[in-house]
């Protein structure tokens, strides 16, 4: 059985965008140079996790097929396992908005006459037959972050009642998705990554479509605030305790808070990382590596686009 509190990497954003343009115009010379680099300045780290498109697979389905395997191949030679994200309703990568699962909603769930869900068979199989039994793959990431609109809302003052059918329909969605890559057999486990804004209700919320349970615990504040602290450590054990419940594996598939600040980022990393280290949780590092033409104004890769090591950022090898 995998000890999945081994795992330590990466989430890799092809460039220049995030997940459709740069899996049209996937470039692998740039992927091999910019992942090596990765395990020269990271030798620790043994995954990485990436963002799917299920546009990209209408538009080209063949292509995309043969740039995942192309991607698949470097991550193998250089050691690393992958972790595909199938969808994501975050939106700063987000390919999937709530007109794609609420019937009726839009025209292609109208002209799916009553089985709008199917719209997304062809894509969740043509991946999970292609490489279900893939040793390069050791976790299937169903969904990023779903459920993004109420946060907060488990476990305080309920889902709003304008949005409780939206609720529905998306985990109805998510069931539907779990179940279907069920059917094919995969060799590695299906979850789900959550926000933490949610806590321990709703990893719970997931929990009977997760075989591994999937969580971002990202600490966002001064270590100084210990209210803060306490809290963020707080959500780590009553995570802890629901996988030893329900007796499924845990791993953070992205974690540590990106800032341009080195001093704080690397304070961050270190207190979020022991922490994890502590409980045994695996985890997957929110960035890695800036391009010349990637996306300059979100912040936080340690890996800069002249290929350097940020000051510090070697802080990762220590965990």
């Amino acid at each position: 059985m995998t000890d999945f509190s081994t795992i330590k990497g990466f989430n890799y954003f092809l460039k220049p965008d995030y997940s459709f343009s740069s899996w049209i115009d996937f470039d692998p010379d740039r992927a091999e140079l910019e992942l090596t680099r990765a395990k020269s300045h990271f030798p620790v780290i043994n995954t990485i996790r990436v963002q799917l498109s299920w546009d990209v697979h209408n538009v080209h389905p063949e292509r995309y097929l043969e740039n995942f395997e192309s991607l698949l191949s470097i991550s193998d030679r250089l050691g690393l396992q992958v972790i595909p994200t199938l969808f994501s309703r975050c939106p700063a990568m987000g390919n999937i908005y709530a007109d794609h699962f609420m019937p009726g909603w839009n025209w292609f769930t109208i002209r799916a006459e009553g089985n709008w869900s199917s719209i997304f068979d062809a894509y969740l199989t043509a991946f999970l037959t292609t490489y279900g039994r893939d040793k390069r793959i050791n976790i299937w990431d169903l969904c990023n972050e779903p459920f993004p609109f109420a946060p907060g809302s488990y476990g305080q003052d309920g889902i709003p009642d304008a949005v409780k059918h939206i609720e529905q329909g998306e985990y109805d969605w998510l069931q539907r998705g779990y179940e279907l890559c069920k059917s094919i057999g995969p060799d590695a486990p299906i979850g789900v990554s959550v926000l933490q804004d949610f806590g321990r209700p709703g990893l719970e919320r997931v929990a009977g479509i997760s075989d591994i349970l999937l969580i971002h615990p990202y600490f966002v504040h001064d270590l100084d605030n210990e209210l803060e602290k306490t809290a963020f450590l707080q959500m780590l054990d009553d995570y802890s305790a629901l996988s030893a419940e329900v007796g499924k594996p845990m791993v953070a598939t992205e974690t540590c808070w990106p800032s341009d600040n080195d001093a704080w980022h690397v304070s961050n990393i270190r207190f979020t990382l022991s922490e994890l280290k502590k409980r045994k949780i695996g985890w997957i590092g929110a960035k890695l590596h800036q391009s010349p033409g990637g996306r300059e104004d979100l912040p936080g890769e340690p890996i800069r686009s002249d290929c350097s090591l940020r000051p510090g950022h070697d802080v990762f090898n220590e965990f």
